[in-house]
């Protein structure tokens, strides 16, 4: 078996294609994807980490994308996010843990993250002693939200639906853009500033092709104004930006609905030392 990271196009262009047809990725978001690694990542990381079986055949791999910076200790560190991990079934176990350790050797200056590890990957790296972030990930869909009693206080709604979407650019040196945006909602004297992403949830069903709008919402400047009009600012992404499901990635009380998946991440000898986003720059704000 051989174990090595992506290192051209022809090999980002056959692992995405291995993944397409692992996830059962439409044809447009594996192209997404593909141009999306080549043009934020660089020569900053590698584009992914594949392994081959003796016939040169890829049975596994995972796609690495660029985030940014982080200060830490008056240290600069990249930060950079493990996605999309695949391997065959008769090649998991041993293989899958060697895949893996030859990437955390390869940046174990880094500070690592997974923002969407199923049940079985969130094992695996807890394996490698990655750590449990505060932030969670969850999803609604546009039934759940209208469903809310919440939503029938006329006066939050109103509050809320007086402010327009500005689709704002997201500006920072340390973070990678993408697709996000930043709004901001004003109540009285009070100012909240959203971080998003427009996204797609895509997937193939025989030749059937299934394509949903969505939001993401990474990052907000005041949690607890958030959370006093969680629904109502739900609503107001869904109904402005045309989506059928949202996702919210905050600490885990920021309202009481059941999660999904926790974020994780992994910084060698040291504690994240102040509040980090781990969402931002991470495949959230591409895909």
């Amino acid at each position: 078996m051989k174990f090595k990271s992506i290192d051209s196009d022809k090999e980002l262009s056959l692992a995405t294609k291995f993944l397409q047809k692992s996830f059962k990725w439409s044809s447009n978001k594996t192209k997404k994807i593909y141009n999306t690694l080549i043009l934020n990542n660089g020569k900053s990381v590698k584009y992914g980490y594949l392994m081959k079986n003796e016939n040169n055949k890829i049975v596994g791999c995972f796609l690495v994308f660029y985030q940014g910076k982080y200060e830490f200790n008056k240290k600069t560190i990249k930060l950079i996010n493990m996605s999309s991990l695949y391997v065959n079934k008769k090649e998991r176990g041993i293989s899958s843990l060697i895949l893996i350790k030859k990437f955390l050797n390869d940046y174990s200056d880094c500070l690592i993250t997974n923002v969407t590890a199923n049940e079985k990957a969130y094992r695996i790296m807890k394996t490698f002693k990655f750590k449990d972030s505060k932030i969670i990930n969850k999803k609604y869909n546009a039934v759940k939200i209208l469903l809310k009693r919440d939503l029938l206080k006329i006066k939050k709604l109103k509050e809320i639906f007086k402010n327009k979407i500005q689709n704002n650019s997201f500006n920072t040196d340390n973070y990678s853009k993408g697709n996000s945006l930043s709004t901001i909602f004003s109540i009285g004297t009070s100012e909240l500033r959203v971080m998003y992403s427009p996204t797609y949830w895509e997937k193939k069903f025989g030749l059937i092709n299934i394509k949903l709008r969505g939001i993401r919402i990474l990052w907000t400047s005041d949690e607890k104004f958030f959370k006093q009009y969680f629904y109502q600012i739900l609503l107001f992404f869904l109904i402005h930006k045309k989506g059928f499901f949202i996702t919210t990635h905050f600490e885990t009380d920021l309202c009481n609905d059941k999660s999904t998946n926790r974020q994780l991440f992994l910084l060698k000898d040291a504690e994240l030392n102040k509040k980090i986003s781990l969402s931002l720059g991470s495949e959230l704000v591409f895909l």
